[in-house]
């Protein structure tokens, strides 16, 4: 007998976002492992990765002293230009199959880092995601807060304490104290947006947003079934 993956109706997006070095990726990795265990169909994907597209991107613009980490505005345009792959390849057609999405990062780093973080214009930022996006949002967004000074060990420790941090993760800590005060703030109005207290136990955050899903997931089929 072949087991037949559970479905969601109209699918479900799952994103996750926060400063670097807040947990994201092990959360990440831990949602998808429950959900495949309860027979889930889940795709997960990351910014700036994922599509032939996005990681050409990646590979341009996301090295130290490229010309985009020197201009916010091509750094947005080319970040766009990734979520807009991610989007058309990966996220849209895995919703449209009823499949669980899970992203690491979407709309809210755009929010962050390039608006908040870098002055792009706000409402040119708001509209660049609306149309890239083609209307996919999240359907829920976990922004795991821990302070910038933890943070910062947690992305040493990862890497190794001989090798050099470099991007995003070797911004000075004024940055990193920034986002995260970006993070704080547009979690009090952004729809979906929940936020998580990262330094606790990483099980015990994983219990927490596996618990949120999972309501979430069931919410959404007892619409399909009324």
């Amino acid at each position: 007998m072949v087991n037949k993956s559970k479905i969601v109706n109209r699918g479900l997006f799952v994103v996750f976002e926060g400063i670097h070095g807040c947990g994201k990726s092990t959360q990440v990795e831990l949602l998808y492992k429950r959900l495949m265990e309860d027979r889930f169909s889940v795709v997960v994907t990351k910014e700036v990765k994922d599509t032939p597209l996005a990681e050409e991107i990646y590979r341009v613009a996301f090295q130290d002293g490229s010309e985009a980490f020197e201009n916010s505005l091509i750094m947005t345009l080319l970040i766009a230009a990734s979520r807009a792959s991610r989007v058309n390849k990966l996220i849209k057609p895995a919703l449209m199959e009823n499949k669980i999405v899970i992203g690491d990062r979407y709309e809210g780093s755009m929010l962050i880092y390039q608006y908040f973080c870098q002055g792009v214009n706000y409402r040119f930022v708001r509209k660049l995601n609306e149309y890239v996006t083609n209307g996919i949002h999240a359907d829920i967004t976990f922004v795991l807060d821990v302070d910038p000074r933890v943070a910062h060990t947690r992305r040493v420790l990862r890497i190794g304490f001989q090798r050099k941090l470099s991007g995003w993760d070797a911004k000075d800590e004024k940055f990193h104290r920034r986002s995260r005060i970006g993070y704080l703030t547009f979690a009090k109005s952004e729809p979906g947006w929940i936020l998580i207290d990262g330094t606790r136990l990483p099980e015990e955050i994983a219990s927490e947003i596996y618990s949120k899903t999972t309501n979430l997931i069931k919410l959404k089929n007892e619409q399909r079934d009324t």
